[in-house]
């Protein structure tokens, strides 16, 4: 065998290599991504690839599209993972059926891999004791942490897909987890592209830097930008809506501009953006800049337009596309979140004049679609300081009135339900849902619990559950068997048939026992509108599936609502019954929680023949009488199972009997708990706030800056004992609860010792493995 190597003082041209594969004569080429795009790049460069009877690639990713082509065009491509300090550990898989980019564990390494989940569908490679080729351990178990992350196959356990470097993962200012590479080799395989990097490290939005290649030296701006577009588009389409990157924020440097790069020609990130600090911050600098709103000279009858246009890029929904979004299409409901909403604003303020008067912080919740957006800025432009033409109560009302029209009407049932139960859980990953779902699949008397759960498959469905189980710390509790009980489906709450196919739906519709409703999109920023499609349709498609089971007992249904939907009651204590609109609290999640009420309400009130029994359980998530989250959930499963019948819902308040005083106990607890912080007034901890470090991985109350602002934010300074009314404090009636939730009558009280150990939780394990960035 001949083994040839080339001079590694030489320039890495196409002209160089190529030269070296003629003069040598070799079948078989090993080499870097970087070298490949150069030769696919080059005239007849692919032609000369597709001659030797084999192209390995390793030492960093091959872009998806670089790879594409290669094998589109009969290159023998294939590639080995590995590193120094571990070998070679995985292979292209053979079977590439599901394409050339899964690897599959080598043989001999195949037992001393572990794929740890970091996240949904992310996963590091670690190494571990005993591989023969590990020449480093970092844990201290012995074993070596790749820093590597992988995507799982969906159906092929042992084929896996390299991500990305656990450190290249941008972490935004929302905490949103942007994955760069998708992007970056995007953009990075166009032959008018030397290198591109993404950033944006607690930033609202990510931008790029790019250093054109040679072949770009004739190229104007305009010109360039059109070469690229089409490879940018590719790349947006491989990211979720919250990371893709505009045409106008590329950062465009000059040509042959010089970059740190290791010596496999990969760039080394953090070097690179140190070195370009300075561009950065301005460019995020001139968008701030905009929101002067002085920028832009659009006239009024193209006001409409431009948002529409903002609107569908921010979506990343394509104007000329088959999909399209109507004027009066809520922004939310179509999958705008805070991050997506910020970049409207942005984008608004750079290219419309707004006559000096800048546009709110929340401007896209408060005026949720194109139209409602549109005459809003039109309006300011103007001077009209116009009301909102619907308050809430009239929208709360037609919601209520539109939504038990399309009740479904009881179904008579003949199917005589079995035992152990099942149980239809939504909600189950969050915070609470999580150990609702543990103590479900600890009572004997339930046998499933189906978790419908917002995935792009049942798969991802049953590793989010899991996932979600691991970080409470409940999966290791739960034995085997009862693990075996939970059933995860990707769900869509909005559809009818809750995005299940007809087979599914239709056995969970006629064997679930219990309907318990936990889910809820929980957003202090939006408008009542903007629920009704992200939740409140939920509550009749659930109602619905209860209503028109064939079984001959209906489902109970239960539907987790909030102490909100009641935080403007005047009554002392404030009882376990219907409330009008006079008592909902002002967000529109409480508002949107009451609308819900009301619909479960009156699906109790005009029942059918075998009506299904209605609870409506009001969780404390506003004021200092707590409870810890798992007897929370013991005492809703409790009522779940109860046995309640009456002729209206029964409504329950799960809550503590005793408040929780914040001076004079809780921070005083805290201070003995071994926690050190300083105590102010409200107004000077906002200001700090708003100061403080912005990467809410490290300063999560940052994420809510602008709640706190609506709370807190026309509260005058009185010292440290301000607060903020007696309404937060006021007392609720849990009677009811108590009769049939026996964890309520454990006098379970958070005092010093329970604080204690929040604070040693927090200490030893939560903020330590912060710091570690797990």
């Amino acid at each position: 065998m001949k083994l040839t190597l080339l001079n590694a003082l030489r320039p890495i041209t196409a002209g160089t290599i190529l030269g070296a594969l003629d003069k040598s004569g070799v079948s078989a080429l090993e080499t870097v991504p970087y070298t490949l795009k150069i030769l696919a790049e080059a005239p007849g460069g692919i032609e000369r690839l597709h001659q030797l009877e084999s192209v390995g690639v390793g030492g960093s990713a091959l872009p998806d599209n670089l790879g594409d082509l290669l094998i589109t065009r009969g290159v023998k491509l294939s590639q080995i993972y590995g590193q120094t300090e571990s070998g070679g550990l995985m292979m292209m898989s053979p079977d590439i059926e599901d394409g050339w980019n899964w690897l599959v564990p080598m043989k001999h390494a195949e037992p001393y891999l572990k794929f740890e989940q970091v996240d949904d569908n992310l996963y590091h490679l670690i190494v571990l004791p005993g591989l023969k080729t590990k020449s480093l351990t970092n844990r201290s178990d012995g074993s070596y942490g790749t820093n590597d992350l992988f995507h799982k196959h969906p159906t092929h356990s042992q084929k896996w897909k390299f991500a990305a470097r656990h450190d290249d993962i941008i972490v935004m200012l929302n905490g949103e987890k942007a994955d760069p590479i998708p992007l970056e080799h995007a953009v990075g395989a166009n032959e008018y592209v030397q290198v591109a990097i993404v950033f944006g490290v607690g930033r609202s939005s990510l931008g790029m830097l790019v250093i054109p290649s040679s072949k770009a030296a004739s190229l104007s701006r305009e010109e360039f930008e059109k070469k690229v577009a089409p490879d940018l588009e590719l790349g947006n389409s491989r990211v979720p809506a919250y990371a893709k990157v505009s045409m106008d924020s590329i950062i465009l440097k000059e040509m042959g501009t010089e970059i740190p790069m290791t010596p496999k020609a990969t760039v080394i990130r953090a070097r690179v953006l140190a070195q370009f600090a300075s561009d950065i911050e301005q460019f995020y600098a001139e968008r701030e800049i905009a929101e002067n709103g002085t920028v832009g000279s659009v006239p009024d009858d193209r006001v409409s337009e431009v948002v529409r246009r903002i609107v569908y890029m921010v979506l990343g929904v394509p104007e000329k596309g088959e999909r399209t979004i109507a004027d009066d299409d809520d922004f939310f409901a179509l999958g705008m979140d805070s991050l997506l909403a910020s970049h409207v604003r942005v984008r608004l303020l750079r290219e419309i004049d707004t006559s000096g008067q800048t546009l709110g912080t929340n401007v896209a919740f408060d005026h949720p679609t194109i139209e409602q957006l549109s005459q809003h800025i039109l309006d300011i432009r103007h001077g009209v300081r116009g009301e909102i033409s619907t308050s809430a109560q009239e929208i709360a009302r037609g919601l209520v009135q539109k939504y038990t029209r399309q009740l479904s009407p009881i179904e008579p049932g003949t199917i005589h339900r079995g035992s152990p139960h099942a149980v239809l859980l939504t909600g189950a990953t969050g915070t609470i849902g999580r150990f609702i779902m543990h103590t479900l699949l600890s009572q004997k008397n339930v046998g499933r619990v189906y978790c419908l759960v917002r995935a792009d498959s049942d798969e991802a469905a049953t590793r989010r559950v899991r996932k979600a189980l691991g970080d409470a710390h409940l999966l290791d509790v739960l034995a085997p068997s009862q693990l075996e009980k939970i059933v995860a489906l990707s769900s869509n709450f909005g559809a009818a048939n809750l995005g299940l196919s007809e087979e599914v739906y239709e056995t969970v519709r006629d064997s679930v026992a219990i309907v318990i409703h936990n889910a809820w999109a929980v957003n202090f920023n939006m408008q009542l509108a903007s629920f009704e499609t992200l939740s409140i349709a939920s509550v009749l498609h659930l109602l619905n599936l209860s209503r028109q089971s064939r079984q001959k007992v209906k489902p109970k249904f239960v539907f987790i609502s909030s102490i909100a939907t009641i935080a403007n009651a005047q009554v002392t204590p404030i009882a376990e019954s219907r409330h009008g609109w006079g008592a909902v609290g002002d967000t529109g999640y409480a508002q949107s929680k009451w609308v819900a009420e009301e619909l479960c309400t009156y699906a109790a009130q005009h029942p059918g023949e075998s009506d299904p029994d209605v609870q409506i359980i009001r969780g404390n998530d506003e004021t200092h009488f707590w409870l810890p989250v798992d007897v929370c959930a013991e005492a809703v499963v409790q009522l779940a199972l109860s046995q309640v019948q009456t002729s209206t819902p029964s409504v329950f308040h799960i809550s503590s009997t005793e408040a929780l005083r914040w001076n004079a106990e809780l921070l005083p607890a805290l201070k003995k708990a071994g926690l050190q912080f300083e105590e102010l007034p409200q107004r000077e901890w906002l200001d700090r706030l708003e100061k403080s470090d912005f990467d809410i991985q490290r300063n999560p109350p940052y994420r809510l800056l602008e709640y706190f602002k609506g709370r807190y934010g026309n509260v005058r300074s009185r010292g440290i004992t301000e607060d903020v009314g007696p309404k937060a404090y006021q007392p609720i009636d849990i009677s009811s609860a108590e009769k049939y939730a026996p964890a309520l009558n454990k006098s379970i009280r958070v005092d010093d010792m329970l604080i204690r150990k929040f604070v040693k939780y927090w200490l030893e394990t939560a903020w330590k493995d912060a710091k570690r960035g797990d």
